[in-house]
């Protein structure tokens, strides 16, 4: 098509969810150790109630393998 423009539209079923939460557990509150934390899956999110939450499973602290 010349000297034309061309949009292609998709649709999909993407479903709106409500507004929530999102906690990041981290050594310090710097850039630097929340995006470590983020990368070592230290994080969790909830849509319901406020709750704090950390665990350790054989040693290993949420979001280690």
């Amino acid at each position: 098509m010349i000297g034309g423009s061309m949009a292609i539209f998709l649709e999909s079923d993407q479903v709106q969810y409500s507004p929530g939460l999102t906690a990041i557990i981290a050594l310090e509150t710097t850039r630097e150790a929340l995006f470590l934390a983020l990368v070592n899956r230290s994080c969790y999110a909830t849509t319901g109630e406020r709750i704090v939450m950390g665990f350790f499973i054989a040693g290993a602290s949420m979001g280690n393998d």
